[in-house]
């Protein structure tokens, strides 16, 4: 496998984008739900087992200055957005620097709501409520595991005590919160799916978004891995999704665990939710609702 990509320095800090609102994306957008994205750095640190990020934008942080940032949503905002997404691989992989952008957002008057995806790693406890300040707030954790083996097994920079306090500042500090659940890993067992799951019912006031299988794609160690296992060959063509299951667990028998222990609750959604679902959130923004609504939608 080639080795990741690792841009030189220096690396220009400025990747402004132009932005046109009358093209029809944009008028697409703006029609269904008001929510526009924007990036406020490139590439990732973190070696997470599955990612593509570290090969496609880098091995390190390389942020956009602050005021740059602000602008631009500033721009998103003056053409009708209500709603920004900021699409970062994670949005606080550095404290400082996204502290820095919520400061900026102040100063250059953003009052639309915004969220993105976040790493649940232990914040100072005023950092959530800085943040909402600002106008977060959804607040997408990816989290893949509730269980301290399989967070090692993907190598996530996190644990299970770090995933709590994550959480617990981010509900008190009024945000919406949600984590990403990833089923069937390597490692994965029924021991440690059943410890996600109990370990998922201590999480207050939580949406949990459900997929089965890791997706493989090429660049990353889950890869090598899924060869080595000959779950997938080399010739394969990875367009086509492939998913490593753990090789303890049958994937129907992930599936039948996870939706006995969720029952009817709403707050569990599997993939990216039923077709009802999907209905009730073209309702909800036919409506003039913003944002992802995913909180709406559910409950």
């Amino acid at each position: 496998m080639d080795s990741p990509v690792v841009f030189p320095e220096p690396w220009p800090r400025s990747f402004h984008r132009s932005f046109f609102r009358d093209h029809s994306h944009a008028s697409f957008y703006l029609k269904r739900g008001g929510m526009l994205n924007l990036q406020t750095k490139r590439g990732c640190p973190f070696k997470c087992i599955y990612c593509t990020y570290p090969h496609i934008e880098g091995t390190r942080f390389r942020f956009a200055p602050p005021g740059e940032i602000a602008a631009t949503a500033r721009m998103l905002q003056d053409a009708g957005a209500g709603y920004i997404y900021i699409t970062d691989s994670t949005f606080n992989g550095s404290a400082e620097q996204s502290l820095e952008v919520a400061a900026a957002f102040k100063k250059s008057g953003i009052s639309v709501p915004w969220g993105g995806f976040f790493t649940p790693l232990s914040p100072s406890p005023d950092y959530y409520c800085i943040l909402a300040d600002a106008g977060l707030m959804h607040v997408e954790f990816g989290t893949e595991a509730l269980s301290n083996s399989m967070l090692a097994s993907y190598r996530k920079p996190f644990r299970l005590e770090d995933v709590f306090t994550s959480h617990r500042l981010a509900v008190a500090a009024g945000l919406h919160v949600a984590h990403y659940l990833m089923l069937g890993g390597p490692g994965e067992d029924e021991g440690t799916l059943k410890e996600t799951l109990a370990n998922a019912d201590e999480l207050e006031k939580a949406v949990f978004f459900v997929f089965g299988g890791v997706r493989i794609y090429p660049h990353t160690a889950l890869y090598d891995l899924a060869l080595k296992e000959r779950q997938i060959e080399r010739s394969r063509n990875l367009l086509e999704p492939a998913f490593y299951w753990s090789p303890a667990l049958h994937r129907e028998t992930v599936m039948d665990i996870v939706k006995e222990h969720a029952g009817s609750r709403a707050n569990w959604v599997f993939g990216s939710g039923s077709q009802q679902t999907l209905k009730n959130l073209a309702r909800l923004h036919a409506r003039g609702r913003v944002g992802p609504l995913w909180e709406q939608v559910i409950w």
